[in-house]
């Protein structure tokens, strides 16, 4: 019998962003109210919109 594992991606909870964070989505002329962060690695940060659920990528 194959014991094959799929590697799945973790999904992690929306949280509101940090004081940093709010200047980095403010750079790039978006609301920072108005997004939740997924994920942010020390380059790039991922967000998305509270009411309409689009991601963005934005690079720090």
């Amino acid at each position: 019998m194959s014991t094959h594992v799929k590697s799945r991606e973790k999904k992690s909870r929306a949280v509101r962003p940090t004081r940093k964070q709010k200047g980095v989505i403010s750079l790039h002329r978006l609301a920072p109210e108005n997004w939740l962060v997924l994920r942010a690695t020390p380059g790039q940060i991922e967000i998305v919109h509270k009411k309409k659920g689009t991601t963005r990528l934005l690079n720090c």
